[in-house]
């Protein structure tokens, strides 16, 4: 009837309120969400690519990649005062990379999540967050060069020993 006041106050429900359940529902998405019941295609996805990947197709944008630390360079004013190490994946050509961060020893098999990019020629993973996965591991073995192939840029931060005759050495930059 209308007009009737007897309830008032008091409800009942015999349902259950409208909950919105979608979400990311890939454990393997940077944006995953447990609590999910429905896939709404908004998973993110960073790839996971081998040094070699990253360097020989030209990758930039976020990554994570993995090797050893071969180097670590501390504040010297280069790149803006930024710390930054080199990590090594096997032995070859393109099969390493430089590395803008810190929290790393020479020796430490690491895994760095960050963003590629390429810098007056050198590219480079920046804002790299490292998870040190072991450390005192052997470095690569260094690849055998001649003087003439030491700027191919497959070479690029790679471990690299010479052999042959210089002719000349400049001071500049450490350049010969």
């Amino acid at each position: 009837p209308s007009d009737d006041w007897t309830n008032l106050g008091v409800h009942s429900v015999t349902g259950a309120c409208a909950v919105d359940n979608t979400g990311c529902t890939d454990e393997g998405a940077i944006n995953y969400d447990p609590t999910a019941t429905e896939d709404d295609g908004s998973c993110i996805f960073i790839p996971n690519l081998s040094v070699q990947e990253i360097q020989s197709q030209g990758f930039t944008g976020s990554v994570v990649t993995s090797g050893i630390v071969t180097a670590v360079y501390g504040n010297n004013g280069a790149l803006a005062g930024q710390p930054s190490y080199v990590i090594q994946n096997g032995t070859g050509a393109n099969s390493a990379i430089w590395v803008i961060g810190a929290g790393v020893v020479v020796g430490d098999q690491v895994e760095v999540a960050g963003t590629v990019n390429e810098v007056y020629g050198l590219r480079q993973i920046q804002s790299a967050v490292p998870t040190v996965l072991s450390s005192g591991n052997a470095l690569p073995v260094s690849e055998m060069l001649m003087p003439s192939a030491i700027n191919d840029e497959q070479w690029e931060c790679v471990l690299v020993e010479m052999t042959g005759t210089v002719s000349g050495i400049t001071a500049n930059f450490g350049e010969w």
